[in-house]
């Protein structure tokens, strides 16, 4: 977790305000001439400093993984922070994929179901190195940058359906929160500088609000079907 916090504060700093160069003058004094300047002499202009350009952040290109059944796969993860974003099970059958740090320990279950299946899912602790597949058809499987994940800021409400990842951009107090119609899991939990915080844990239809806390910085909702956040 100290891994994915302090990999987040980068991620804050880039992504709120660019990266800038700064540019210092050379501090040198004119030296004053001994002899005296006539009076119609032309004073030369100043030149100003141009105002340096923020150096763009680069987005890593998603990395892809394919493939048809059963598999283990050993994944190489784009730079930074990144997401899973995962499809597959177009017939309904089972349908896992499992992750396991480089020990051998297991990380998250990504994805457990029966039904066709497209979303998006975070390892907080951004460690995984081998994906477990279980499946009876086709699936992608892509590590994706979150800078690409879309954001969520104070006053704005987001609305989507299935597995999702938010960058949190600005927060106000409390999130007004709203989904799972079909009776499912749903969660929504956000990773903050501070701490972590579940927001919603529920398997009825909910509708409420609660408090944000722990400076959050990533959301992420566990949901089946349509969803709804309002910060």
């Amino acid at each position: 977790m100290k891994k994915l916090v302090s990999l987040l504060i980068c991620l804050t700093l880039l992504f709120l305000s660019g990266c800038t160069t700064t540019q210092n003058s050379d501090g040198s004094n004119q030296s004053l001439s001994a002899d005296p300047v006539p009076l119609d002499t032309p004073v030369a202009e100043a030149t100003p400093t141009p105002t340096p350009e923020p150096t763009p952040i680069v987005i890593p290109e998603p990395v892809s993984y394919t493939g048809s059944g059963d598999d283990v796969i050993s994944i190489t993860p784009p730079e930074g922070v990144y997401v899973f974003r995962i499809s597959g099970n177009t017939d309904s059958r089972h349908f896992a994929v499992k992750g396991y740090d480089a020990t051998g320990n297991s990380t998250e279950l990504f994805v457990n179901t029966t039904e066709p299946y497209s979303g998006i899912t975070l390892d907080p602790s951004q460690s995984t190195s081998t994906l477990e597949v279980s499946a009876e058809g086709a699936w992608i499987i892509e590590l994706v940058s979150i800078l690409e994940m879309p954001t969520i800021s104070e006053g704005q409400t987001v609305t989507g359906a299935g597995d999702s990842v938010l960058l949190v951009s600005s927060y106000g107090t409390t999130a007004t929160i709203s989904g799972n119609n079909s009776s499912a899991h749903f969660a929504v939990k956000s990773y903050g500088t501070s701490r972590d915080n579940l927001m919603v844990n529920t398997t009825d239809p909910y509708e409420g609000t609660v408090m944000i806390k722990g400076d959050p910085l990533i959301l992420t909702v566990d949901c089946e079907d349509e969803w709804s956040i309002t910060f």
